[in-house]
């Protein structure tokens, strides 16, 4: 039972309106409405939060800024203070303190040297002015001449120093350039983009110690004789050292290289738009690049001094850039043509081949 809220009396809980005034009953507030009123609640709550955490986070930032305007207006008021002693200071010393420079500069202590010119720079007296060039240049010398060449960083930045204090120096900015190549080659120290260094292994699966040089991915070529044109060609480099250079040609891209023996194959290599031609002998599964200059009886027309054919190789390998091959035998009427995008970080593979 419940009472009627309009005159009072007892009625049932369950009544829709009231039997002895007529008054409804009130409607009860459904579940619904319920989750409504309390999800309006809690995104209330927290976007209330949400403007409490942006207003503390702004007087956080506007705190922060404050302080460091400060120390910044209490670093200049100090630096002033400084500048106005040392001026005072060397207009009552002037000669004294030249003279002091000169005797450090003299005696090849340029460090001491530079602490006093430093400590003077603010007066901009032409005498300092003079000084501070002549005793900076001697001091970066010194520095550069105690520097070994392997320190590139450091010696970059020591000529980035003297080429500020003279501009038009030819031999700064020649060094300048020098040390940017050497720096950047020395973080690429470890790449060796295509390539790759491994280490053959005994029948037993262990490391024998004796490293190669070969090429990540095998790289794609074509293939033509009297049965075939332009069908696929994998290639696979096998680099020893200077003596043996090989290639391994894979036709129809199956996984076994071709095989044969002692047939002669003529090397054509176009590098960065220049032609050269080397030559190979088939020994079993591989095209090994030969150092002799007779291959039957064809006399090679190419002078090479002192180099020897496959060293021009490595040389070209080094030096990065584009590779096209073009392989041929007259004996066969077999021809092999491949591509190598950019042969960059060859010298780093080359490197770790003889590093022991």
């Amino acid at each position: 039972m419940k009472k009627c809220a309009s005159c009072k009396a007892e009625i049932s809980k369950n009544a829709k309106s009231c039997p002895h005034c007529g008054e409804p009953a009130p409607k009860k507030t459904s579940l619904f409405t319920w989750l409504v009123l309390i999800l309006i609640v809690l995104y209330a709550i927290g976007q209330n939060s949400i403007e409490s955490a942006k207003e503390e986070e702004e007087q956080a930032k506007s705190e922060k800024i404050e302080a460091e305007a400060k120390k910044r207006q209490e670093l200049a008021r100090k630096k002033a203070e400084e500048n106005k002693k040392s001026k005072e200071e060397f207009s009552a010393k002037k000669e004294q303190i030249l003279s002091e420079i000169n005797d450090f500069t003299k005696n090849k202590k340029y460090e001491e040297a530079v602490k006093l010119i430093e400590k003077y720079k603010s007066t901009k007296d032409i005498d300092i002015i003079k000084l501070e060039k002549e005793v900076s240049t001697k001091h970066y010398l010194a520095k550069l001449k105690k520097l070994p060449a392997s320190k590139a960083q450091e010696n970059l930045d020591l000529y980035k120093k003297l080429s500020l204090i003279h501009p038009s120096n030819d031999k700064y900015k020649k060094k300048i350039k020098f040390y940017v190549d050497k720096v950047q080659e020395q973080r690429d120290w470890n790449k060796t983009g295509m390539w790759r260094v491994g280490s053959y292994v005994d029948s037993f699966g262990d490391d024998t110690k004796s490293k190669y040089i070969t090429n990540q991915n095998k790289i794609r070529g074509t293939f033509s004789n009297s049965a075939t044109q332009n069908s696929k060609l994998d290639v696979t480099f096998l680099i020893d050292n200077y003596n043996d250079i090989a290639i391994q040609l894979y036709e129809y891209a199956r996984s076994n290289p071709v095989k044969d023996y002692d047939r002669k194959y003529y090397v054509h290599v176009k590098h960065n738009n220049l032609e050269k031609t080397f030559y190979a002998k088939n020994y079993s599964d591989r095209l090994v690049f030969i150092n002799k200059k007779n291959i039957g009886n064809y006399q090679i027309a190419r002078q090479v001094g002192k180099i020897r054919p496959v060293e021009e190789l490595h040389s070209m390998l080094k030096k990065g850039g584009r590779f096209q091959f073009y392989i041929y035998t007259t004996s066969s009427k077999s021809d092999y043509s491949f591509v190598i995008d950019d042969s960059k970080f060859y010298k780093n593979a080359y490197r770790m081949l003889k590093e022991k």
